[in-house]
């Protein structure tokens, strides 16, 4: 719940994940196969790497500022 516009880690981490991860899904695929072409692959895993990075650390400035 609420409590004077603020939400809990929980819920940052969930939110996060989800913008960070369906963005990618939806929007990185099919430029990166136009790129990479048969090594598409490897650039989605780079791809996911950044993505997981991200998210540690957004949760920790989540942390760090409740």
């Amino acid at each position: 719940m609420l409590e004077q516009g603020k939400i809990n880690i929980r819920q940052l981490t969930v939110l996060v994940i989800a913008f960070t991860m369906g963005t990618s899904f939806l929007l990185g695929p099919s430029p990166l196969a136009l790129e990479a072409k048969q090594n598409a692959w490897i650039a989605a895993i780079i791809g996911i790497v950044i993505d997981l990075v991200l998210i540690v650390m957004y949760v920790a400035l989540g942390n760090l500022f409740p």
